[in-house]
């Protein structure tokens, strides 16, 4: 039982046997007698601990200035109180206005990023070859995209939704990721069916109409931003992509994980706990 104790401290492999007692009593050397001594004074200062407390009450000037345990309380409810205070400051106006800021700073820094730190030219930008069916598909998505924010029932926006996400499912399973495809069709699924249960006990719908100038701006803010992102995919894309992580997989799924189909090996084993919390939220 004391092997493995052993091996940690002394750093390599070592064979505990009985002989090791018999010299530890005939030649104790200095750690055990430190031990010892350490041993008997933590029995003695506990044997006399109201003795010793009785002694310090003239000096425990503590309590009347406050300890360290009421500064770090101190501290801690000053972080709250700052927290609750932008909390309240951010969150004072409605959802769209905190997607907006959200959006817009985050379209900046990447446009910032590419005007500033990218050598790469639009020009360089390889044309895609898009097939007639991925068109279609597209327009699907988008279509179904564009139908959930003007649908009149609940009904026609679930429908809209879920053609979305089996739209975007379709996708994965025409460029190769079919693992993908089967999870993205499981919770498109589940996703559909929570909501024609749910949708029963909501109450009417009411359809709320914005101004014409906020959806002039949410437009704005919507193709912009969707550009940008069309424009940093397009150069990604149009570069060779050399991961290490690929040949790493390849070869490390079978030698060290023992498993022969790599995703699933990177799924249970290189990242099990975020399959775990993946799987907890599901």
């Amino acid at each position: 039982l004391l092997t493995p104790g052993v091996e940690a401290v002394y750093g390599k492999a070592y064979e505990v046997s009985h002989l090791d007692f018999i010299e530890l009593l005939t030649d104790p050397g200095t750690s055990l007698l430190v031990s010892v001594i350490t041993i008997v004074l933590g029995l003695a200062l506990f044997a006399g601990l109201d003795r010793l407390r009785d002694l310090a009450k003239p000096v425990d000037m503590g309590r009347q200035i406050g300890t360290a345990e009421d500064g770090y309380q101190a501290i801690m409810n000053g972080i709250l109180g700052i927290a609750n205070w932008q909390s309240r400051w951010i969150t004072g106006s409605y959802l769209r206005y905190h997607i907006r800021i959200i959006i817009v700073l985050f379209s900046a820094f990447l446009l910032y990023i590419l005007a500033s730190e990218s050598t790469f030219s639009l020009n360089d930008i390889k044309t895609p070859d898009v097939r007639f069916y991925e068109v279609v598909i597209l327009l699907v998505i988008a279509g179904g995209a564009v139908t959930v924010t003007i649908a009149s029932t609940r009904w026609q926006a679930i429908i809209a939704l879920g053609s979305v996400g089996y739209g975007v499912a379709v996708i994965f399973i025409l460029f190769g990721a079919p693992d993908l495809a089967m999870t993205q069709f499981s919770i498109e699924t589940l996703t559909v069916f929570l909501f024609v249960l749910v949708i029963y006990r909501l109450p009417d719908f009411i359809q709320f109409t914005s101004a014409t100038s906020d959806r002039i701006i949410d437009a704005t803010i919507a193709i912009v931003s969707g550009a940008i992102i069309m424009v940093l995919v397009l150069i990604i894309t149009s570069e060779p992509l050399q991961s290490r992580l690929t040949p790493f997989f390849s070869e490390a799924s079978l030698q060290q994980a023992h498993g022969h189909n790599v995703v699933n090996v990177i799924l249970v084993d290189f990242r099990g706990f975020d399959t775990m919390g993946e799987i907890t939220v599901l």
